[in-house]
């Protein structure tokens, strides 16, 4: 069985990923069409941490450093953000296409070992986050990025050397991917760090398992020397509160329905057939390792916003690698390898529009109407190439809970005591939420604060990305992206309460927490759009 060819491989990836540049420098600047939200969470962290703040110690995230240093080299050297994401991603890649690398020339047939490789290179620099939209976005990179490592871990542990096996080696890209995804994002270590460790132990690979467990240990201790306990304390610390908070449990989809909707149900069964025709077909070991892997798809699934079944990629390459030999006398229908190739093809048909809308998001982003488009975050430094439409940028829309006091059908309020509306500091908040103008919200009360009160408020809302317009500063301490907490308050001097936030939920938690154990507030000035209080009265 032949291997892909190392030069051939080498000079496949770095093409793709190098490629992955081109779109913006052809563009003149990023483009999104949508998800301006966690564009602007996004260059909130960055502009942070390109200026010195850390994450965790100087503001709260749940999400790993390396999720945005990327992006900090290309920042610093002069570029805008639109730039710096592109180089950001070509950085990281670049480190990652050496596990990927390694899996492909080790673990896989030559052109299942290309197309592997190929697909990973455009998913670790795509401008889409997936879904079904045709979209252009810089929301959740990470997911992409984290999926791709997972791929690279999951390959070498399930599949058998194709030549000599070198466990030591096999094992530090093994722990090397775990530890990235522990500073990328931690859903990923706890869905698919057991579940490799099963694999292994299922599989009797004793050697790569101490291999791997011994290099996981010196890179444990080499990461907790080099960033300190504190660090990893705070990064602990961030993780906890995020997970106890009111709002962020599942973006999507209950879990349940990732097994039984339509969307999902053909996946998953697909999955089943594949390792159960394995299992029948005396790879036991090998069956039995898809079907460990299915709970942790399912469970980084249900825990990435869009739910993307991105591991049905992952899926077809395991069972094309996995299909045994065509049997000499055995009918096709009780031949494995028929039903491992079916199980193989009609998970790769499943993945097709995904894959399809990460290799188009470039040519998308070149063939857009930039006339249509203004700038994010005008007048602002290291923002200068990063565009919106015009539309939702300055058009405000919210939707209301019209079961309030005071709204239409407001005489069945009683009947949802669920969704009743809250007060605060003696005043019924309203049940707003803004779902159009993200951009327009933040600029304009911005631009209502004093400097002086811009630099030290807690904002009781979602995002708090205030400070990027009318010359703000960063209030150090805050989470730029709030599921709910009190994170932050410690270090302001002052409060605000939108009238209609962008994230209710997320409002409606901390108002409630504010209410339970916050300082003493008073009120500084009422507008339409908030409420500023003073903190201690």
């Amino acid at each position: 069985m032949s291997r892909p060819n190392p030069g051939k491989l080498a000079l496949l990836l770095v093409g793709l990923v190098l490629a992955g540049l081109l779109p913006v420098l052809l563009k003149g600047g990023l483009f999104i069409t949508s998800y301006e939200g966690d564009a602007l969470h996004l260059a909130d962290i960055v502009l942070r941490m390109a200026a010195g703040e850390r994450a965790h110690r100087d503001f709260m995230t749940p999400l790993g450093a390396l999720a945005f240093w990327p992006f900090v080299p290309g920042l610093r050297m002069g570029a805008d953000l639109g730039l710096a994401f592109v180089i950001g991603q070509v950085l990281f890649a670049l480190a990652a296409a050496i596990p990927i690398g390694w899996a492909t020339r080790t673990r896989l047939p030559a052109r299942l070992g290309y197309g592997f490789a190929g697909i990973s290179a455009l998913l670790l620099t795509s401008l889409s986050h997936g879904a079904a939209g045709s979209i252009v976005a810089v929301s959740m990179h990470y997911n992409r990025w984290a999926w791709v490592v997972s791929f690279a871990a999951v390959v070498v542990a399930v599949l058998p050397p194709l030549g000599r096996a070198r466990p030591w080696i096999d094992g530090a890209v093994v722990a090397g991917c775990v530890a990235v995804l522990a500073f990328l994002k931690a859903t990923y270590v706890v869905a698919f760090a057991p579940a490799l460790v099963l694999i292994l132990l299922v599989r009797r690979d004793w050697a790569l398992l101490l291999a791997a467990a011994v290099a996981g240990a010196v890179l444990a201790a080499v990461l907790v020397a080099l960033l300190g306990p504190a660090a990893i304390l705070a990064y602990l610390g961030d993780l906890r509160a995020v997970a106890h908070g009111a709002v962020r449990r599942a973006p999507g989809y209950e879990l349940h329905a990732l097994v039984i909707s339509p969307a999902y149900f053909v996946g998953v069964a697909t999955a089943l057939a594949g390792a159960m025709v394995l299992r029948r077909g005396g790879a036991a070991a090998e069956g039995l390792s898809i079907l460990i892997l299915i709970p942790a798809f399912l469970y980084v699934t249900w825990q990435n916003y869009g739910n993307d079944p991105v591991w049905l990629i992952l899926l077809w390459v395991l069972l094309f690698a996995l299909r045994p030999a065509r049997a000499e006398g055995i009918p096709p229908g009780k031949d494995p390898s028929v039903g491992v190739g079916l199980a193989g093809f009609a998970a790769f048909i499943l993945s097709v529009p995904l894959m399809q809308n990460h290799a188009v998001s470039g040519p998308r982003l070149i063939l857009l109407d930039g006339a249509r488009y203004i700038l994010m975050v005008p007048e602002r430094a290291g923002l200068g190439d990063i565009y919106m439409p015009q539309a939702p940028a300055e058009l405000v829309r919210a939707e209301e809970t019209l079961t309030d006091p005071g709204q239409p059908y407001a005489a069945l309020g009683e009947r949802v005591p669920a969704y009743a509306p809250v007060e605060f500091q003696g005043e019924t908040l309203p049940g707003c939420k803004i779902t159009v103008g993200i951009r327009a919200s933040l600029a304009t009360i911005a631009e209502d604060l004093s400097s002086e009160e811009r630099g030290r408020v807690f904002v009781a809302d979602m995002i708090s990305s205030h400070w990027l317009y009318a010359g703000g500063t960063p209030f150090q301490g805050a989470a730029p992206w709030n599921y709910g907490t009190l994170t932050g308050l410690d270090a302001a001097e002052y409060v605000l309460v939108p009238l209609c936030p962008i994230g209710m939920m997320a409002r409606n938690a901390i108002v409630k927490l504010l209410e339970e154990d916050g300082p003493a507030l008073a009120l500084a000035r009422e507008t339409p759009f908030y409420r500023l209080y003073r903190v201690g009265g």
